[in-house]
């Protein structure tokens, strides 16, 4: 059984997302994302007094997010911990500005809230894409080449990189042949486009 939400947390809480809201500009979306993280520590944190904040709160919760589990039983994602631990660090840095609080609670503390340099760098991180195979590839012509030049996968238009000689080599003789075109152009254009003379 839960603790009744505290009020002064959630006076705060209220003031810290309209200034979330009015002064950064959050969307609605973001704004519900934070209201969930603060929810979370405050729930977790046994709905004390926020005045009473201690950076081993900080420390005891974000061990407790790396021990964490979602609803199908994984840990919880690297970028859903840097989201949540983001919020709190945005939200100590306020606290600590306001009246009241600025003697108990340091901008510093809010440090604690950080992922280690590893799992910040892993939630940064790019999910891998998967590329085709070559049996799943079909040939496009690039403008002014030959055909089968370039493959493409789906709706991407990432070249296939496996012939890489008949590649450069096709791209190469391509590019002879628009040199060449274009100085024969522009030596017809030079005769064609000359002035009279007076």
């Amino acid at each position: 059984m839960t603790k009744r939400p505290n009020e002064k947390n959630e006076r705060l809480k209220r003031r810290f997302l309209e200034y979330r809201k009015f002064a950064r500009q959050l969307s609605e979306k973001t704004l519900d994302r934070e209201i969930a993280a603060l929810e979370r520590f405050d729930v977790w944190n046994g709905r004390k007094d926020f005045a009473r904040f201690h950076i081993e709160q900080a420390m005891g919760f974000r061990t407790h997010l790396e021990q964490s589990k979602t609803k199908a039983g994984k840990p919880l994602g690297k970028s859903t911990m840097r989201s949540v631990l983001a919020t709190l660090r945005e939200f100590v840095l306020w606290l600590s500005q306001q009246d009241g609080f600025r003697s108990r609670i340091k901008a510093a503390d809010a440090d604690y809230f950080n992922l280690s340099r590893r799992d910040e760098a892993e939630a940064r991180a790019a999910p891998p894409r998967p590329y085709a195979l070559p049996s799943e590839c079909e040939p496009r012509a690039r403008p002014g080449c030959a055909t089968g030049a370039y493959f493409t996968e789906g709706r991407t238009s990432k070249p296939y990189q496996s012939p890489i000689r008949l590649r450069i080599s096709r791209t190469l003789s391509c590019r002879k042949r628009s040199v060449r075109a274009k100085t024969d152009l522009g030596n017809r254009g030079r005769s064609r486009h000359s002035l009279p003379n007076a």
